[in-house]
């Protein structure tokens, strides 16, 4: 048997549609992107265990949970967002890194900040799924 731990912004999107949708393709950073292709699946825990069984493996669990980092701080939440965001900031000028993570984190407070203690809150799901083998006879 396999425990999976997926802590996944797919679910939560807000912050994954910033950074693979309007932040991308915003008029300031489209021209660095036109090769980019997204490198990670987002699966609703359905997709997710259709995936699992097409691949041989029998889904035993899902379970689904809201979290939320709070960082405290921008300059915290930069600093995460510089790390993380390495899929999409290798494409751009190094020296243009921070204006296009200060950019993602503007455009992400704006729909995910719900009152003013959240405005360095990173919210998204974390899944956990347990999977084993299916058994051929």
């Amino acid at each position: 048997m396999v425990s999976h731990r997926l802590a996944s912004w797919q679910a939560s999107s807000l912050l994954s549609q910033e950074l693979h949708g309007v932040t991308r393709l915003s008029p300031r950073w489209v021209r660095y992107f036109r090769q980019f292709d997204d490198p990670y699946l987002r699966l609703t825990p359905e997709e997710y265990g259709a995936l699992a069984e097409r691949c041989g493996l029998h889904v035993r669990r899902i379970h689904m949970q809201d979290k939320t980092w709070d960082f405290g701080s921008r300059e915290a939440f930069g600093a995460f967002g510089a790390v993380t965001f390495v899929e999409w900031t290798q494409f751009i000028p190094s020296s243009d890194t921070l204006a296009f993570v200060n950019d993602v984190l503007d455009r992400y407070r704006i729909i995910a900040a719900d009152r003013p203690a959240e405005e360095n809150c990173f919210k998204f799901y974390q899944m956990d799924v347990t999977l084993s083998p299916i058994e051929r006879s």
